[in-house]
């Protein structure tokens, strides 16, 4: 059995139970993060288990759904699925005691995870792994260039969870002083240039599979992609190179790095070892990333692949707070709009909440972009 943490990363749960919906695995609950969790928008509703009283992953409220989880399923596996950084890093960080309790925790081990996810631990490994990493700058207290802030680690000395900022002028700048502490961060000049996500599922028994996407639209700071296509970058050596990198230290499961092509030389910007918002691309391009996580879960006897996954798009029509043409409140990471527009039908046609088994949540969004 599944049990499948909804609220967050929303994008990436539906996709992950339309995939798993769609091949038959139907042995699945929804636990949602309070009565306001737009899986209640969704098909998917009379799936939900149980729904939280607390937003946040409270140990003993979560402990007593696992709990009664195992108690009804004795004879099963029931396994978490990987959906958020924060889960991630609390299932990781409490395995011991989720174990106990019966269920399976489908992740590398914490210190394995953190060289990872933490920022610094993962640019140090990769540059000393011969990648291009972007450059580590001063800080001075005058702004005088573009940089990004990047978390050394997921949780800040204070105890705070910590994201990336982009500071692109003197405010921001004066602002990120006052209100951070320095020794959290490291300060990377900001790398331009056409940005891609190397995707993978890394088997426990070997198999690596892959796929790529190029990132087309941007929310504001460095936040979700809004709109991609698929991309060749995963059939150049360098995505052969990130897996042995990965496969070196250990690491297996979900994982997607950014690079970007600066240039002509590939930067690393982040990975996130976990599923990422535009899973439905992959979803939608037939890459059988979800039923390699299941066949590793033991719920699938194999992994079936068809002949090369076709090209596809992703668009996230809710994630826009104007309307497309006005490019005031989204980045646009390509240089030529026409890469979109000439295709605009075909990225209608994708987005990701315009489908049968969302259409409460599409109208949600679409009203919220109206107020």
């Amino acid at each position: 059995m599944l049990v499948i943490i909804s609220g967050y990363n929303q994008r990436a749960v539906i996709a992950f139970i339309r995939k798993i919906e769609e091949i038959g695995v139907r042995n699945y609950v929804i636990v949602a993060s309070g009565e306001k969790d737009s899986i209640f928008l969704t098909r998917y509703a009379p799936k939900v288990y149980y729904t939280r009283k607390n937003a946040c992953l409270c140990k003993t409220e979560l402990y007593g759904v696992f709990g009664k989880l195992k108690q009804e399923h004795p004879d099963e596996d029931v396994i978490i699925v990987p959906s958020t950084e924060a889960l991630n890093r609390f299932l990781v960080e409490n395995r011991a005691e989720i174990e106990a309790l019966g269920l399976v925790v489908p992740l590398v081990p914490l210190e394995t995870y953190q060289t990872i996810s933490d920022k610094r631990s993962f640019w140090e490994l990769c540059r000393q792994s011969g990648f291009n990493v972007p450059e580590l700058i001063p800080l001075s207290d005058e702004f005088t260039r573009k940089y990004v802030a990047k978390p050394q680690k997921y949780i800040s000395s204070h105890g705070e969870r910590l994201i990336p900022q982009i500071v692109d002028n003197k405010e921001k700048h004066a602002a990120f002083l006052k209100e951070n502490s320095l020794e959290d961060f490291d300060i990377q000049e900001f790398v331009s240039g056409e940005s891609y996500y190397l995707l993978y599922y890394l088997s426990r028994d070997g198999v690596n599979y892959k796929y790529s996407q190029k990132n087309l639209i941007q929310q504001p700071c460095g936040k979700s992609i809004i709109a991609a296509e698929s991309a060749e970058m995963h059939h150049r050596k360098i995505a052969d190179d990130y897996i042995k990198m990965l496969r070196s230290v250990g690491f297996w499961g979900f994982i997607m790095i950014e690079i970007r092509k600066h240039r002509n030389d590939l930067y690393m910007i982040e990975a996130n070892p976990r599923l990422w918002g535009p899973t439905q691309l992959y979803v939608d391009a037939g890459v059988p990333f979800i039923e390699a996580f299941l066949h590793d879960c033991g719920i699938l006897d194999e992994v079936r692949t068809s002949a090369e996954p076709h090209k596809t798009y992703y668009y996230w029509s809710g994630g826009l707070s104007r309307k497309l043409e006005d490019d005031t409140e989204c980045v646009w990471l390509v240089r030529n709009k026409n890469e979109m527009f000439d295709h605009i039908d075909d990225f209608k046609a994708a987005d990701i909440f315009d489908r049968p088994d969302t259409t409460g949540l599409f109208q949600a969004e679409m009203n919220e972009m109206k107020d």
